[in-house]
């Protein structure tokens, strides 16, 4: 009898296994099928958001010669080629803090201070595409800086990054005097590491950086330039003595620089 229980038993959930088993295998289909659509669902709305995010446009190659004047600042010629992949009705063309004697080729723009760093905005109500340059001078305030071994020069190129990512860029900087010490860089992104995703090269007074690769928009980019101190020449420079100036002849140390322009030591 127990024989037989449990043949019937045994023969009962033979008979109910396969409905069970359609069922789950039913259930489990259709959990599949739910996924997929789930799955593609994601695929289409990133997608979609990947195309409402791309950029709108590239500069495919950006190039910055800048020379050095013996008092500090900075003469500056960029130009800026930039492909629009769509129309783009405005742009924004970073120069760094206190540009001045601003002079942009061909286009009118709107003078704005983004982070501290005076930029260029400009309009084209039938928007900017296809191909497009952009060559813009400027002067930068003098960019250098007593330091406890010498002075040191401090470029920003550029201060506050572009809108866009930057396929390929060329930094060249002219010195009035040689370059003794390998410049220091810093990037938004990379920060100390930038250097390792730059061509470096430094001939006598001019350092040049190319990039080796992109670079991300807004991006941004400092190189420091450090000037030994050596001690030249003497010089008439002023003295500050309870709110009267008084004038002295004191040593005055400059960076190898040419004889008639340096910065003198202020006792």
């Amino acid at each position: 009898a127990d024989f037989r229980l449990f043949q019937e038993e045994s023969q009962k959930q033979v008979e109910i296994c396969p409905e069970l088993c359609y069922r789950m295998n039913d259930f489990y289909d259709g959990e599949v099928i739910a996924v997929r659509r789930i799955l593609i669902l994601f695929f289409c709305l990133f997608a979609l958001a990947g195309a409402a995010w791309a950029a709108d446009a590239e500069i495919t190659a950006l190039n910055t010669d800048v020379t050095v004047g013996e008092d500090g600042t900075a003469q500056v010629t960029m130009t800026a080629e930039v492909e629009f992949s769509a129309a783009v009705q405005s742009l924004q063309i970073p120069l760094g803090t206190g540009a001045k004697d601003i002079v942009l080729s061909g286009w009118a723009y709107k003078k704005t201070t983004v982070d501290g760093a005076t930029c260029l905005t400009l309009s084209n109500p039938a928007g900017f595409s296809g191909k497009q340059s952009f060559s813009c001078t400027y002067t930068l305030p003098s960019g250098v800086t007593e330091t406890s071994s010498g002075q040191r020069f401090r470029l920003y190129a550029p201060q506050t990054g572009w809108e866009y990512a930057i396929d390929s860029m060329t930094l060249r900087v002219a010195f009035p005097a040689a370059v003794t010490a390998a410049p220091v860089w810093t990037s938004g992104y990379y920060e100390d590491i930038i250097d390792n995703y730059l061509k470096i090269d430094v001939a006598e007074n001019t350092v040049t950086a190319q990039s080796i690769e992109a670079l991300k928009d807004h991006e941004t980019l400092q190189m420091d330039v450090q000037f030994r101190r050596e001690p030249s020449t003497w010089a008439i420079c002023p003295v500050r003595r309870r709110r009267r100036i008084r004038w002295r002849f004191l040593p005055c140390f400059w960076p190898r620089w040419p004889t008639g322009s340096f910065f003198c030591a202020m006792a």
